[in-house]
């Protein structure tokens, strides 16, 4: 089950990394919302969205993987500064 949870936090890591990747935003919206379907989005949904809402997606990616793990502890991720 561990290694489940290590896989799952891996892959999502790996989609907000990519997404970080996209470029950056012209756009300013609405109050800040993640993107309503992590795993599934793209570069052209985040190319859309404005900076508050790609900070909000990064955080609740975090708050994902840096929670709590099987066999205690709290998953590995990155400081605020990287």
């Amino acid at each position: 089950m561990a290694r489940w949870a290590v896989a799952v936090a891996g892959a999502t890591l790996l989609a907000a990394i990519a997404l970080l990747g996209c470029g950056g935003s012209k756009a300013h919206g609405p109050p800040a919302k993640p993107l309503p379907s992590l795993q599934s989005a793209n570069c052209i949904e985040w190319r859309a969205i404005d900076r508050d809402r790609r900070i909000a997606t990064i955080q609740a990616i975090t708050r994902v993987v840096g929670g709590p793990v099987n066999g205690g502890g709290r998953g590995a991720t990155l400081s605020d500064e990287r």
